[in-house]
């Protein structure tokens, strides 16, 4: 098969994809971004992003990455509230998976309603080819204190150390045990806070592994505008 010059990525000389639909990518880049989490360019300089305003809150966002490896976040507009984010996530959930884990998932089904979700699942996505489903039950990474003094101001400016990543990601975890169950996922929404899942690896430290061993989820995941990371363990995002 053939490819045109653009698609290729020059740091790493693997085959890019198009940007998915909410547009992130590199300043001054193609429309092709690079998935392949070793790029030595992959972590580095400033993302920026441009999105719809109805498709979610934020309508700019700028990501620097610092010397030291923390990161200056910095976005424009108020935060989706509710279970608005639920749909995105699940997308975007189908997209990254189909890509990097070869599953086959084409379906979107919204989970109970509202008054049932937090006892249950918020979605479940499926595949038409394969008869196989996964029920997806989802969090926000962005700390309450920080998503509600975003939605009061409009706007973002914060610094996030590996530290920071790892303890958010760990509370969203935490907040949502009592509801863990072994037929659903757990995925934390770090889309629009793309440090989360650059960092994720940060909570691979005893302590926390405690944690993680101790869940009784299917699987948990840190899903960001570019990466579907699973915390503890490995499996493929797919229940038979």
């Amino acid at each position: 098969m053939n490819h045109n010059d653009e698609s290729i990525c020059k740091a790493c000389n693997k085959l890019m994809d198009p940007v998915l639909y909410h547009d992130i990518r590199p300043v001054g880049a193609s429309r092709y971004t690079c998935y392949n989490f070793a790029c030595p360019a992959r972590r580095g300089g400033i993302w920026t992003r441009s999105v719809l305003q109805n498709d979610t809150g934020i309508v700019e966002q700028q990501t620097t990455r610092r010397n030291d490896g923390s990161y200056y976040d910095m976005a424009e507009g108020r935060p989706s509230q509710g279970e608005a984010n639920v749909e995105k996530i699940a997308k975007a959930f189908i997209y990254i998976a189909n890509r990097d884990f070869g599953t086959d998932y084409d379906g979107f089904e919204p989970g109970p309603n509202s008054s049932q979700r937090e006892t249950g699942h918020d979605c479940a996505i499926t595949s038409s080819c394969s008869n196989v489903s996964l029920k997806l039950q989802i969090t926000r990474a962005l700390p309450a204190d920080e998503y509600q003094k975003q939605g009061e101001d409009g706007r973002r400016a914060i610094s996030i150390t590996a530290e920071d990543a790892a303890g958010w990601i760990m509370k969203a975890i935490e907040k949502k045990t009592s509801r863990a169950s072994p037929c659903i996922a757990l995925v934390i929404d770090g889309m629009d806070v793309p440090p989360i899942s650059f960092m994720a690896d940060a909570i691979a430290v005893p302590q926390n592994r405690q944690v993680l061993d101790a869940q009784k989820w299917h699987s948990i995941w840190v899903i960001g505008p570019l990466d579907l990371r699973q915390l503890g363990g490995y499996s493929i995002p797919k229940i038979d």
